[in-house]
């Protein structure tokens, strides 16, 4: 399950959650500090690709424009 970014306008708490894409657009978030409901999903530009070692720039330098 993705884990997803979430704001809460009561305590102003910023926190992940777990959610399964089958509920993301039904499924009513609380916010683990307060309990409150008001909460929104963050939209962020966090990185989900990482990259280990080195074997995946091998052949990088074709892909370039020269």
């Amino acid at each position: 399950m993705p884990l997803y970014d979430y704001f809460c306008d009561s305590c102003e708490n910023e926190f992940e959650e777990k959610i399964s894409y089958e509920e993301i657009d039904n499924k009513k978030i609380k916010c683990p500090k307060c309990k409150s409901q008001k909460t929104k999903r963050i939209i962020n530009a966090k990185p989900f690709v990482r990259y280990i070692g080195d074997g995946w720039t091998q052949g990088i330098d074709r892909l370039t424009d020269e």
